[in-house]
């Protein structure tokens, strides 16, 4: 009993961790999230590629964290499953003994028919069906929690994925692409994304990807003649190579 105690202690004190470390994380994701949105709306800052940068360091901040927590997470699910483990091993070992105490008895009833031995093997048949619906019941709560644990894993990854790729993409443009005067740089950048998947529809294999075509480029700057055609070709470069994970191909791939 008291090393049950101490089990349970020991798994609400690691869910609590977990728990701390995920308002931690979500909180440093928002202020992330907050401080791109400051940046995206201010003057173009220079020095972005630098490692020393606040927003790159904040990033690699954000990124340890997430590695943190995803270390947490496995040792909780590591240890949650040992306790089902250990719980089915001790539900297996605590009902074979019944089981012989209750066999026992019952011969002992049959030779005896004392109305004391039967009042006892009634009282053993209720502590072996109580200690069944407690196991049950235990290993579900524990069942749940997992899964708990598991969803807000889930959610925290889907958020990293979010802001990590928007940082990304954000970041690129800025230092590849710099908005003109007078231009405003949130909707600038997104126009170069549109302009490179036009230029992409524009060719025809939106799910192979596309050969550089200079008369798709022009097409395209006529489409976006507000965007510089030196952007255009940078942000095609690297749409593309995001969507297809190799960069366009050239005349001289096309095997002619």
């Amino acid at each position: 009993m008291d090393t049950a105690v101490s089990e349970n202690a020991k798994r609400d004190s690691r869910i609590s961790e977990i728990s701390d470390l995920l308002a931690q994380l979500v909180t440093h994701v928002q202020k992330i999230t907050s401080d791109m949105e400051r940046a995206n709306t201010g003057p173009e800052d220079k020095d972005l590629n630098k490692k020393n940068h606040p927003l790159v360091q904040q990033l690699l901040h954000f990124e340890e964290g997430q590695t943190k927590l995803l270390k947490a997470q496995t040792k909780l699910l590591q240890a949650a499953f040992e306790d089902i483990g250990i719980l089915k091993t001790s539900q297996k070992s605590h009902t074979s003994e019944l089981r012989q105490q209750h066999d026992a008895l019952v011969t002992r009833l049959e030779n005896n028919p004392d109305k004391l031995l039967k009042t006892y093997v009634q009282q053993c048949e209720q502590k072996l069906a109580s200690f069944t619906n407690g196991f049950h019941t235990t290993l579900k709560t524990q069942g749940e929690e997992i899964q708990r644990v598991l969803g807000q894993l889930d959610e925290v990854q889907a958020l990293t994925r979010k802001t990590s790729a928007a940082h990304r993409d954000d970041e690129y443009l800025k230092l590849q692409c710099p908005v003109p005067p007078g231009a405003n740089p949130e909707k600038y950048r997104s126009s170069l994304v549109r302009a490179a998947w036009y230029y992409i529809t524009y060719l025809g294999s939106p799910d192979d990807g596309v050969f550089a075509d200079e008369q798709a480029l022009e097409v395209t700057k006529a489409k976006f003649p507000h965007l510089q055609m030196n952007h255009i070709a940078k942000a095609l470069e690297y749409v593309h190579m995001q969507a297809y994970e190799r960069p366009i191909r050239r005349n001289q791939d096309r095997g002619e």
